[in-house]
């Protein structure tokens, strides 16, 4: 651990603060990419035990070796540090022991998809010959896209057995015996009788009585509903051989839904760490550029590119037909013109102002896409086969997004959507986290300030060899330095863009229709809404017809409906479109209906979609 000024650093990741404001747990840093990481650290007198370090650093190189969904793979450590400590990726999220604290017990369907999360995660932690040794409802984390587990294999308290009380142990652990993979299955079976009671299984007044319990005698299962405990009585055989093992419990309880059906607590938990983080961010200090600085902003980067093509110019000219030197001119006059400006902008200072580092859905549905976007454009220097200076053409979306195309190559803004392909990365830009999609497709993201949505502004293009993700990067932070001052439309309150899509389903009527659901939606956007009951039912609000829907026109209680043609008997899709505007349907009312063929329902989903079609137009505000 190193000090300069008042930043506190490990190794080459800058300290930002604890994550619970309180102090305690673990904290909060930044690595030289940006990116953004949790640093744990040992028990300040662990380091003095007999072989501590040589353990930790076994454990924790052992820890990099595992990947996969739900995992928190070890990015580094340092094991002769007077405090040794470890970083894993950052990832926003709640744990289990602080959701059961805040509103008691999870509901079955949650319950199952912590069993599916761990149990996914696990048999990644398996394949590499590990074992976990240390599921505990404070170290499994509850995530906006599912399951988190801590490192595997990693002890800072310094013992030879896990830290934290014993609840989670597994009978051959409490005697002290040869531990395999089979103990991290009892200890997620106690785990889910603690999610789904509020109370670990073989809790006693004492170690010693706990131990006796998990050695020698039955579950308490008080409170777990019976759907559940043919489940957790499979995990807590005191047989390790006759426990299932993570594929088998895959496969009772299915792949884990997307969105996970947390509670709206566990949601809110979320947002307050992304809160904070953001809040840790802000208050960091500037941080002096060394003295040869190789660029490392993202614009730097496309900037580099393109002086590095503007010294190759002159080579190029002398071997280069008369005809290509007339074309090589005009580039490079367009390519320095770019290059300059992007100098005066990127050295211009910003107007003082408080960091924005997430905006709600209601900011959201203000911004003005398009004018944004070539503002953004307008700042990162583009080689002149991708686009020559002012070269974008700008379109809106049906979801008031924007689409830019030049050369052949699009960009597009996506606002209030969700990345499709989103992963755990995620980096750091000014002060704001930005999401990265799939490495192939570059996508970014900036999630939304309000916990219940995994939503906000998507930024995508293709194609991705005349794009790099070098130019998403650059783009991302333009985005990122002007959330505060993104433009805002000027559209009438009653403006169909600015309705809460939620807003427009009557919570009793949609319950006859699809069955019980959650008491929030499964995803808010910043146009459209999702609930899980039997099927799944979609209201989506667009400026115009956002599928080029064909179909048959039909009048269902006295409103002109779309029949959307579809090939499956799984989704049925009915549009409603209000007054024509510019030859086009504008205020496009969406309802999609999606479940099963062969679900005996499945013929009802079209007349099911247009009752709940009628009632969310019947709900639009005025004009």
């Amino acid at each position: 651990m190193t000090s300069a000024d008042t930043t506190i650093s490990f190794g080459r990741y800058r300290l930002l603060g604890p994550l619970d404001p309180a102090g305690a747990g673990d904290l909060l840093g930044v690595a030289p990419d940006n990116s953004l990481v949790l640093l744990r650290l040992s028990d300040p007198g662990a380091a003095a035990a007999d072989d501590f370090r040589l353990r930790f650093r076994h454990s924790a190189i052992a820890g990099m070796r595992v990947g996969g969904a739900g995992n928190a793979a070890v990015l580094d450590l340092d094991s002769d540090a007077e405090q040794p400590w470890l970083a894993t990726q950052f990832v926003p999220s709640a744990a289990l022991a602080d959701v059961i604290a805040a509103g008691g017990a999870l509901d079955p369907a949650a319950v199952r998809a912590l069993a599916a999360g761990c149990a996914a995660a696990l048999a990644g932690v398996h394949a590499t010959g590990l074992v976990h040794r240390d599921l505990r409802p404070d170290t499994v984390t509850l995530t906006a896209d599912g399951v988190r587990l801590g490192p595997p294999g990693v002890i800072p308290a310094g013992h030879g057995t896990p830290a934290g009380p014993p609840d989670f142990l597994a009978p051959e652990q409490a005697m002290g015996l040869e531990t395999g993979a089979a103990a991290d299955i009892f200890a997620l079976g106690s785990l889910l009788v603690f999610a789904a009671s509020g109370h670990a299984p073989f809790g006693a007044p004492s170690v010693p009585y706990t131990l006796f319990n998990i050695a020698q005698r039955d579950p308490d299962l008080t409170g777990v509903p019976d759907e559940l405990r043919e489940l957790v009585l499979g995990c807590l055989r005191k047989d390790p051989a006759a426990r299932p093992t993570p594929a088998q419990i895959l496969d009772y309880v299915g792949a884990a839904p997307a969105p996970p059906p947390w509670p709206e607590r566990a949601l809110t938990l979320i947002g307050e760490q992304r809160t904070r983080a953001g809040e840790l961010l802000a208050r960091l200090p500037a941080q002096a550029p060394p003295e040869q600085p190789t660029p490392r902003d993202p614009i730097e980067r496309v900037r580099a590119v393109a002086v590095r093509a503007r010294a190759e110019l002159p080579a190029r000219w002398h071997a280069a037909s008369g005809r290509a030197r007339a074309v090589a001119v005009v580039a490079a006059l367009a390519l320095v013109a770019v290059v300059a400006g992007a100098g005066f902008l990127l050295t211009r200072a910003d107007p003082a102002q408080a960091p924005v580092t997430a905006l709600t859905l209601d900011q959201l549905r203000r911004i003005d896409a398009c004018p944004w976007l070539k503002s953004a454009l307008d700042e990162v220097p583009f080689d002149a086969a991708i686009a020559t200076p002012g070269g974008w053409t700008l379109t809106p979306s049906a979801s008031w997004g924007c689409r830019a195309a030049s050369n052949k190559n699009f960009v597009e803004l996506g606002i209030g959507e969700f990345l499709t392909f989103a992963t755990e990365r995620t980096r750091l830009m000014g002060s704001v986290p930005v999401h990265l999609g799939w490495r192939k497709d570059c996508e970014r993201s900036i999630l939304s300030a309000e916990p219940r949505s995994r939503a906000g502004i998507v930024l995508s293009f293709e194609p991705v060899k005349d794009l790099t993700c070098d130019h998403a990067d650059a783009i991302a932070a333009v985005l990122a330095r002007t959330l505060g001052s993104a433009p805002r439309a000027d559209v009438p309150a009653n403006a169909l863009r600015l309705v809460d899509a939620c807003d427009l389903v009557d919570r009793a009527k949609l319950v006859a229709a699809i069955g019980p659901v959650a008491d929030d939606p499964a995803e808010v956007g910043a146009h459209s809404c999702t609930f899980e009951g039997r099927v799944t039912a979609q209201v989506t609000l667009g400026s115009f017809d956002p599928f080029g829907a064909k179909g048959e026109r039909k009048p269902v209680d006295g409103l002109d409906i779309l029949a959307v043609s579809g090939g499956s008997k799984a989704i049925c899709t009915r549009l409603y479109a209000g007054t024509e505007r510019d030859g086009k349907p504008a205020d496009v009312v969406t309802v999609r209906i999606q479940g099963g063929d062969q679900s005996p329902r499945a013929a009802t989903y079209c007349d099911t979609a247009e009752r709940l079609l009628v009632d969310a137009v019947r709900h639009l505000p005025k004009r």
